[in-house]
């Protein structure tokens, strides 16, 4: 069996989700504390988040209905999504919104 590295240099990755109408890949990495996209085949990996972000679990995808990623920052009880250029985030029940 052949097994390929897609991405390198990630110290500790968690997460991981596939945007198949992009073809993009993206990953957070709990040591870094950070998270990343690269095209499927690893090219072009760009650091998408890198400040404010404690430890990065998990992401989920959706390119065709709506925001491309969303999360939960527990700590300071925010929701936070990507939606095309721009990541936006409000409390969590959606008041206070900001680009």
């Amino acid at each position: 069996m052949l097994y390929v590295t897609v991405v390198h240099n990630t110290a500790v990755p968690n997460a991981l989700a596939v945007d198949w109408i992009g073809k993009n890949l993206y990953w957070s990495d709990t040591e870094k504390r950070i998270i990343e996209v690269s095209k499927l085949n690893g090219l072009y990996p760009t650091v998408l988040v890198s400040k404010r972000v404690k430890f990065p679990r998990d992401l989920s995808l959706d390119p065709q209905a709506g925001p491309m990623a969303l999360t939960i920052d527990y700590v300071n009880h925010r929701l936070y999504w990507a939606d095309e250029n721009h990541i936006e985030f409000s409390d969590m029940d959606g008041s206070h919104r900001h680009k």
